[in-house]
């Protein structure tokens, strides 16, 4: 069961945040389109993949920075908490994700309030997992025995989406398209021990809000 999600909410009440202060500053400032030189943008990320297997699909909070007309640098950053305390005697774990990389940008005007913003970059992954269990020794005093088990995954990977974005106004833009991820690397350390995991390949969808000043 996922008992925390703070992380998600504190994303979406940043890019909230990040757009309220963008609308204002465009409303008196020059007007300046989207992809203009040192434009900065704000947004939220949230992905819907079509491959169970691909955990990442939680919500990133990206920045990007367009260093010269319609060309963007940014990162793009995320993170999840996740726990099971079963009421079992089954053991209980938790799982912490974390994923982080650049971003390279392009936005391609195509109507008075839509563009396309092809991206690429290279994403590192961690994933955490601790899991607790408690062994009954059967002896007269009833001693039990805990143990705890720590494995971290770490995968690097590249990704490419292409969201179709619309602009209500200068500051504003919200947005959506396909998402493409496949790994370099995948691999799993438990005890000391390394093992090589399954490459995941998938690909989805990607849903965008933020602002930009």
């Amino acid at each position: 069961m996922h008992i925390s999600r703070f992380l998600f909410a504190l994303s979406v009440l940043t890019s909230v945040v990040g757009v309220s202060r963008a609308a204002l500053a465009d409303d008196d400032g020059p007007a300046r389109t989207f992809g203009d030189k040192e434009r900065f943008a704000l947004g939220f990320n949230e992905g819907v993949t079509l491959n169970a297997s691909d955990l990442l699909t939680n919500g990133e909070l990206q920045a990007s920075y367009f260093v010269i007309p319609r060309l963007s640098l940014g990162i793009a950053l995320g993170a999840q908490w996740l726990s099971d305390s079963p009421t079992s005697n089954a053991p209980s774990s938790s799982t912490f994700v974390f994923h982080a990389g650049p971003r390279v940008g392009y936005d391609l005007a195509i109507a008075d309030r839509v563009s396309i913003w092809p991206q690429v970059g290279v994403d590192y992954r961690n994933y955490t997992e601790t899991s607790v269990s408690t062994t009954d020794t059967g002896t007269a005093t009833g001693v039990a025995t805990t143990q705890n088990v720590t494995s971290t995954s770490s995968a690097f990977g590249l990704t490419a989406m292409v969201p179709v974005l619309i602009h209500p106004t200068r500051g504003f833009f919200v947005g959506g398209g396909p998402v493409f991820y496949t790994e370099f690397s995948n691999s799993t350390s438990t005890s000391g021990q390394s093992t090589d995991n399954s490459k995941i390949t998938s690909l989805g969808l990607v849903f965008t809000i933020g602002g930009a000043i």
